[in-house]
């Protein structure tokens, strides 16, 4: 009777861990099924909304090209017209243009030219800010042709250069996060010029 016993107890036991096991198993086996559904849901959700999502505008896209310069008070008939980026800034200023990108235009009204746009963009804002030192620079070991006035007035930074000689022309450098921008104008334009400065 007691080697019965034994072997209910012992086959009981058996029974008991091999329907538990069959049990755990099933049941972590349809949750690991659940799981895998649910993340090739949450995957397609994401990629759908990835592709929803509006494409970034390139590095190097132009600010100046983009503007809407009649609102700051060109004519209607005012116009830029895109030019080879020269050597130097306003034909004079020196910099490297190691990693950067270089833009230049012409302002029109009609046929009468109202000034010139330059764009430097760079890496970043350290290589922008070599930029502006180097153009600095060019401008202060220029004293015979002029005078550089740093009056911070625009941007992260911005600097006159006053001609000897173009005594009615503005020119005019201004850092702004990872670019440079350069303006040349007649003293006359100063006003519309000062509203595209104020907008970099």
């Amino acid at each position: 009777m007691q080697k019965f016993t034994i072997f209910t107890i012992i086959f009981s036991a058996v029974v008991i861990v091999t329907v538990s096991e069959l049990v755990v198993h099933d049941y972590i086996d349809r949750h690991s099924d659940e799981g895998s559904a649910v993340a090739e849901v949450d995957g397609s959700d994401i990629q759908a909304s990835v592709i929803d999502l509006p494409a970034e505008e390139p590095a190097n896209t132009s600010i100046l090209a983009g503007l809407d310069y009649q609102l700051f008070g060109f004519t209607d008939g005012s116009y830029l017209k895109e030019k080879n980026f020269p050597d130097n800034v306003f034909q004079f200023l020196e910099f490297d243009f190691d990693n950067t990108d270089g833009m230049y235009w012409e302002m029109f009204d009609g046929k009468s030219y109202e000034g010139g746009l330059y764009e430097i963009i760079c890496e970043n804002p350290t290589d922008a800010f070599t930029v502006y030192t180097d153009l600095k620079s060019s401008a202060l070991d220029q004293p015979d042709n002029g005078t550089m006035n740093e009056v911070n007035n625009y941007g992260l930074a911005s600097f006159y250069f006053n001609d000897n000689v173009k005594t009615d022309t503005v020119f005019l450098v201004i850092l702004s996060e990872d670019r440079v921008y350069a303006l040349t104008y007649q003293k006359a334009m100063h006003d519309v010029f000062k509203e595209v400065a104020d907008s970099l």
